[in-house]
């Protein structure tokens, strides 16, 4: 990865703090949210280089969040997920190796289906009488596929993922608890392949690194306002960030 990606200007390096601290926030629980660093770090950076530097970043958030949230986790959950999850993350990685396909036309796809699951739950959650709807077995393999997929060609799973976690109908902390757990171990496993593919390089990780307190600035502003949010409210919140984000995909 070239190093004269890394000398940005005074407002590139206004631009990745900002990233930094949305970073915070969403792993602070606040789903959906991440989203918004994707495009945010295209701008300052190259396709496939952004994927590999704002991978990192994401990791970094993880770990505050299992710190903070790992009582919280629902495992149960997390082993069921995480072996679909992988196997989308290998497709993903064979079709980056292998398939030329433009990122806004994978973009508009993913925020496409997102935003057709979303509309989807809200309906039978209507019909159920205010009831998070029963997650069927081919929702829960399509979303797992599609959510190990979506991270490894484009960072681009958080939708998908927080589309599965609303399904399960978990409270506000096991909610952001699951979710930070199964993201750690996803990023994780993203490292190598990532390496692998050029997209990661000691130069990148150096200037990740520096960008580490301004996620600890935003996880810690994130916490203290989820504090103040009922769980109606949350869930409220992470679907209107979801919808925004696949729409961001779809019109980008």
């Amino acid at each position: 990865m070239a190093g004269e990606f890394f000398d940005l200007s005074l407002t590139g390096w206004i631009i990745a703090i900002i990233i930094a601290l949305i970073v915070g926030l969403g792993k602070a629980g606040i789903a959906g949210l991440g989203m918004v660093a994707v495009p945010l770090i295209a701008e300052i950076f190259p396709a496939g280089a952004s994927v590999g530097i704002l991978l990192p970043l994401l990791l970094g958030g993880d770990v505050m969040g299992v710190t903070y949230y790992r009582r919280h986790a629902v495992w149960k959950e997390i082993i069921k997920a995480l072996p679909l999850a992988l196997l989308g993350i290998i497709s993903g990685y064979l079709f980056i190796k292998n398939i030329e396909f433009s990122d806004s036309s994978l973009k508009r796809l993913i925020g496409t289906i997102v935003l057709g699951m979303l509309l989807l739950n809200i309906w039978q959650k209507r019909r159920n009488n205010g009831k998070m709807p029963e997650m069927s077995t081919g929702i829960c393999i399509f979303l797992g596929l599609l959510g190990g997929f979506t991270t490894m060609a484009a960072n681009a799973a958080g939708p998908v993922f927080v589309m599965y976690l609303l399904y399960l109908g978990l409270g506000k902390n096991e909610f952001i608890g699951t979710r930070a757990w199964l993201f750690l171990i996803i990023n994780s496993v993203k490292i190598p392949l990532q390496w692998n593919l050029g997209n990661i390089s000691s130069q990148s990780i150096i200037f990740d690194l520096k960008l580490i307190p301004f996620i600890l600035i935003g996880f810690i502003i994130g916490i203290k306002f989820l504090k103040k949010l009922k769980q109606d409210k949350f869930e409220l919140i992470v679907k209107i960030f979801v919808a925004a984000a696949a729409i961001k995909m779809i019109i980008n």
